[in-house]
């Protein structure tokens, strides 16, 4: 049974109609036994695909007071139900409010006449369309964990406690760019289990102070996603830098 199901500067992004939607990183704290695991899932709103571990960057377990390593440990591919996870080695529940984080590099990719291939543009120079693609993953545990900033270079903060709300309460959300609020940011509502077509997927814009206003209605899991698309740094390997960020939580 789980713990935690699936689990001021304006900045103006640009967007390139490459892919029809974008793929997000998700971790959810499942229970096994009087311990826990970090369950990595990766897709978009209406397919599930396998995440290749070499890709995952770092899963670290933050506190207030430290971060504990865990991508050195041993990670288990597993399929639940029709979902293809990533599992950690168990670990205790931590005695203070933590957020689980991690960040996965989706690498470079290109549009050719055959389709969206997996390389630069250093080896497809002719690509009319090319970007470099990384996912940020954040899931709260524990009443004050949305306090806790990990400094992904984009951040969704909780500036309320989810797990202190009333149903119909809203949740208010900063969408962080580098630390600094992202105007106009659409941000994504989810339960991180179900397929649905992106145009059923709820959606919310952070306004001029970077802060997104999402309502609670329900229990069970929350998956607030966010995208950022902007000109890429290394342009002979891709014309776009792309970055992708959730954060998680569940609501009993």
């Amino acid at each position: 049974m789980s713990l935690l199901r699936p689990l001021l500067l304006c900045w103006i992004g640009w967007v390139l109609p490459l892919g029809a939607s974008a793929h997000d990183l998700w971790i959810v704290a499942t229970s096994e036994g009087q311990q826990l695991r970090a369950e990595m899932n990766f897709g978009d709103p209406g397919r599930r695909d396998p995440l290749i571990v070499q890709r995952l960057l770092d899963l670290n377990l933050v506190t207030a007071t430290g971060t504990v390593l865990m991508r050195e440990g041993n990670l288990e591919a597993r399929q639940v139900g029709e979902r293809p996870v990533l599992l950690s080695e168990p670990f205790p529940p931590p005695a203070t409010p933590a957020v689980l984080a991690a960040r996965y590099d989706n690498g470079y990719w290109v549009k050719t006449p055959g389709g969206m291939r997996n390389t630069s543009k250093r080896l497809y120079p002719g690509a009319t369309e090319s970007l470099w693609s990384t996912k940020m993953a954040k899931t709260l545990i524990g009443p004050g964990a949305n306090h806790i900033v990990v400094g992904h270079d984009l951040e969704l903060m909780a500036l309320d406690d989810p797990f202190t709300l009333r149903p119909g309460q809203p949740l208010r959300v900063s969408v962080l760019l580098h630390g600094m609020p992202l105007t106009n940011a659409e941000v994504r509502v989810e339960d991180g289990t179900s397929l649905v077509a992106d145009k059923d997927v709820s959606v919310y814009r952070s306004g001029a102070d970077g802060i997104a206003s999402v309502p609670i209605e329900r229990r069970g899991t929350y998956v607030l996603a966010v995208e950022y698309r902007a000109e890429g740094r290394d342009p002979e390997l891709a014309a776009s830098d792309q970055y992708d960020a959730t954060l998680a939580f569940w609501l009993h």
